[in-house]
């Protein structure tokens, strides 16, 4: 049985932490937005302070936003490690997408939303507005994630990752509401579990697509 290397285990070590603090944080989530309209998280507390300052616990929130935002940068960091480790660069490729448009989407939104906030006095109708946009960068954010943890599922052979990243495609885009919480924590849960699990290269045996590939050589 082969040993792992440094590089395996401290990539291995990465993923598994961030895939376990966004699992804890999607529990804390849950706990604290039962009882408010909806279960912002992250960007989104900004904006939940102006539509529902009665709801909004940043004592809770914010330190939640902060752990959780290392959480996946840890993740992605893990993938890029990874991405090197089998030299599949869609790995990377992907995750980068995802931190792009996860970011970029939103971030053009709240470009369009403060003008608007400054001249409308309706913050409801103007914040339903740029919605779409912060919804199209967690939608595309889920995507991509998935897609760089079934790549890698495929080159590790560990077909948790690949669950793990079905189940973040969902939760992603729906942490606006109570549900996406519980589905966020799942996700988190299954990744830290496959990381925990994974085998150094040399000890796994070849994705059938890569004997495939192989063979038609």
């Amino acid at each position: 049985m082969s040993s792992e290397s440094p590089n395996f285990t401290s990539a291995k070590t990465l993923g598994l932490l961030g895939g376990a603090m966004i699992a804890v944080v999607g529990v804390f989530k849950f706990v604290v937005s039962v009882g408010t309209p909806y279960a912002f998280v992250g960007p989104t507390v900004f904006y939940l302070g102006m539509l529902y300052p009665e709801y909004v616990d940043s004592a809770m929130l914010y330190p939640l936003t902060i752990i959780a935002i290392i959480g996946w940068i840890l993740l992605f960091y893990s993938l890029f490690r990874f991405s090197e480790i089998y030299g599949e660069e869609r790995i990377r490729k992907y995750a980068s997408y995802s931190i792009i448009l996860g970011i970029g989407l939103p971030f053009l939104g709240m470009l369009v939303l403060i003008p608007l906030l400054i001249t409308s006095e309706d913050i409801l109708k103007v914040f339903l507005m740029v919605l779409p946009l912060f919804l199209a960068g967690a939608l595309l954010m889920g995507y991509f994630i998935y897609r760089s943890l079934s790549l890698l599922a495929d080159k590790s052979n560990e077909p948790l990752l690949k669950k793990g990243g079905i189940i973040m495609f969902i939760a992603v885009p729906t942490t606006i509401i109570h549900v996406g919480c519980l589905l966020e924590t799942a996700g988190g849960i299954a990744i830290a579990l496959a990381f925990d699990k994974m085998r150094p290269p040399s000890s796994v045996s070849p994705h059938p697509r890569d004997v495939q590939s192989t063979n038609k050589l």
